[in-house]
């Protein structure tokens, strides 16, 4: 019988995953990924990713360690910045225009993916975690509100405009970010608009 101790204590310390490159590093052979996989102890889901056995993969960070340059953007980053409870069937992800995505899919879920050039790339990387407990990379709330409200943006304009109303109630919120990155992105006038009719809406409300 081999011994699938150090393969199981890696797939353990990772939330279940086993990366090809993990277990070399940890002196594992790769012949010994194969074997394990033709004795039940753990499934292959992707070249180079593996699930301990009774293991749900996660397939958003799964994708995402498939490719460099790869960040959770728009109605996605909306709902892992708590901005939406709508837990997204579509995966919308950023990348650099030279990155390619023709290879990649993630089971369960359609993908739709947006690239801009490397400075806009950049801005208002965060990191957050699934619900599986492994760590992936989003943009943060101001990023995404002016994602969400940039011509673009061609997903459900509720999403946005939920987002938006559950930024403005949120303690950690920062307008001085917001409208900076919305100059930067220039989605200004555009989330002035929507922020002024809000503010409007929310006082005749109270009024009411």
């Amino acid at each position: 019988m081999r011994d699938y101790t150090k393969l199981i204590e890696i797939g353990k310390n990772n939330n279940g995953i086993i990366r090809t490159k993990w277990a070399v590093d940890n002196g594992v052979a790769k012949d010994y990924l194969r074997f394990a996989v033709e004795d039940g102890v753990i499934e292959r889901v992707r070249h180079g990713f593996y699930i301990l056995k009774d293991t749900i993969a996660d397939e958003v960070y799964i994708l995402q360690q498939r490719a460099k340059n790869l960040i959770y953007s728009f109605d996605t980053a909306a709902y892992y910045n708590g901005l939406t409870n709508r837990d997204p069937l579509r995966l919308t992800l950023t990348t650099t225009r030279e990155t390619k995505t023709s290879f990649l899919y993630a089971k369960g879920f359609e993908l739709n993916f947006h690239y801009v050039d490397n400075e806009k790339f950049k801005l208002g990387r965060a990191k957050t975690k699934t619900i599986f407990g492994n760590q992936i990379v989003i943009y943060n709330m101001e990023r995404t509100l002016c994602d969400l409200f940039s011509p673009i943006y061609n997903g459900d304009i509720d999403i946005a405009l939920e987002s938006l109303k559950n930024y403005v109630k949120r303690k950690d919120k920062n307008f001085y970010k917001l409208m900076k990155y919305a100059q930067d992105l220039g989605v200004e006038q555009e989330l002035k608009k929507r922020l002024e009719v809000l503010i409007w809406e929310t006082q005749d409300s109270c009024v009411i």
